[in-house]
């Protein structure tokens, strides 16, 4: 049996049905409580009334299918999906610009590409998600498979603990546009509850897990492990509207690497949040305003924006701009000339290094490596030699085997467009 959202959960049963906001007066709790309360504004504390939560609504998913529960997803701003609001989040397909796009139900048109591979697996009987989302779609699997592995490494970690597997969805009853699916929550000995939420990372982006931090004693910084901007907002929003104060992020790097990095709730920074969702959903999605474009990277969003307004069309007549674009333009300009004088400079150096590496070239032969010293100085150096790129004629391929080319060629959507400006001559 499977689960609405693609994890194992749905052996867990049916939902809990735990009042977790309600647990405050435990021991532990009262602490954790106290020390947020003194760090908080009186605006924060008034805004949000922390110490009378109303208990969330909720509904039992564990019976939702997948397809349910995505239109179900339509109708509110998942804690997944918070960071999306802020441009924070870093993948492609995250801007604020995607949410607004999903959340009113909008559908990039297909490009001429697509439509083709479409009815050639129509066609052919091929799955047409394959091959492009299948390693998006394995990352999410294994993230989900690894949920069961961090459940088993938390049980080791925190003995005597209870870890309770959820399958609700929740919202906020004041505002039920913001929705929480939970992965773990944690019953401590004296009956706190805490969050727990379980994520997957790339050994080689360990470092970005980690922040530099003074220490007041010495006046040397440490590193310590920090939590991802885009992956606090979830825990924010779940924080929220369960009324819990304490969550706990468990990322797994690899069997060996495993840590769970502790989140206090901040009244402040989720009095902050909660409005500018609110903003977003109540001023965006409803009225079906596109939000600002000037949150998150750049490039995601210019991918955005072109995928939504479809293919380029050269057919199509010169567009007249309002002249309230000519500053932009003019700075675009700027940007250009200082760029091309810095490649001009870059091409001068490369090509100076290039001949200079000629007779070392000559001297290496067929060697992988060598190393030259004079007895003071000494240097190693690599020549190792790269594979060739691959070539394939795709448009032979498609003529000559259509049914190979439907099922692993990928779908792109339109590649990138390069802008070039020229100034024109008036009168």
């Amino acid at each position: 049996m499977g689960s609405f959202d693609g994890s194992s959960k749905g052996f867990a049963g049916i939902g809990q049905n735990i009042n977790y906001h309600e647990a405050i007066e435990t021991p532990h709790m009262k602490h954790v409580i106290e020390q947020a309360m003194r760090n908080a504004s009186p605006e924060a504390i008034a805004f949000l009334d922390p110490l009378h939560p109303k208990k969330p609504d909720r509904i039992d998913a564990s019976g939702l299918t997948e397809e349910e529960w995505k239109r179900r997803r339509v109708r509110s701003i998942g804690s997944s999906a918070a960071s999306h609001v802020f441009g924070e989040c870093p993948y492609p397909g995250t801007t604020n610009l995607d949410l607004y796009y999903e959340k009113t139900g909008q559908v990039p048109p297909p490009t001429k590409l697509e439509a083709e591979l479409a009815e050639l697996c129509d066609k052919y009987g091929i799955d047409p998600s394959m091959p492009d989302s299948k390693k998006r779609q394995w990352y999410f699997d294994f993230g989900h498979i690894a949920e069961d592995i961090m459940h088993r490494y938390c049980e080791y970690l925190w003995p005597g603990h209870e870890l309770i597997v959820d399958t609700n969805i929740y919202s906020s009853p004041a505002r039920p546009f913001l929705t929480a699916n939970l992965d773990r929550m944690m019953k401590l000995r004296d009956g706190s509850y805490i969050h727990v939420e379980f994520k997957t990372a790339s050994a080689e982006n360990k470092d970005g897990w980690r922040k530099p931090v003074l220490d007041p004693n010495t006046g040397e910084y440490f590193e310590e492990w920090a939590i991802p901007q885009h992956y606090k907002r979830q825990l924010i929003q779940c924080q929220h509207i369960m009324g819990v104060w304490e969550s706990v992020l468990v990322v797994m790097f690899d069997r060996d690497n495993i840590i769970p990095i502790t989140y206090y709730r901040d009244l402040d920074e989720e009095m902050y949040q909660v409005k500018v969702c609110e903003d977003f959903w109540m001023n965006h999605v409803l009225t079906r305003v596109p939000p600002d474009l000037l949150l998150g990277d750049p490039k995601n969003l210019a991918s955005c924006i072109r995928r939504y307004s479809g293919e380029a069309d050269a057919a199509l007549q010169t567009v007249s701009l309002p002249r309230e674009f000519l500053e932009d333009v003019k700075k675009i300009e700027g940007i250009n000339s200082l760029l091309s004088q810095e490649r001009s400079l870059v091409r001068e150096l490369e090509e100076e290094q290039a001949e200079a590496m000629l007779p070392l070239i000559e001297a290496i032969g067929r060697h992988y490596t060598a190393r030259v010293t004079d007895g003071k100085e000494a240097y190693s150096l690599s020549y190792k030699p790269r594979r060739g790129q691959r070539k394939i004629d795709f448009e032979q391929l498609r003529l000559n085997h259509p049914e190979i080319y439907a099922e692993y060629v990928s779908y792109p959507t339109e590649a990138s467009r390069s802008m070039r400006i020229k100034k024109e001559k008036i009168g």
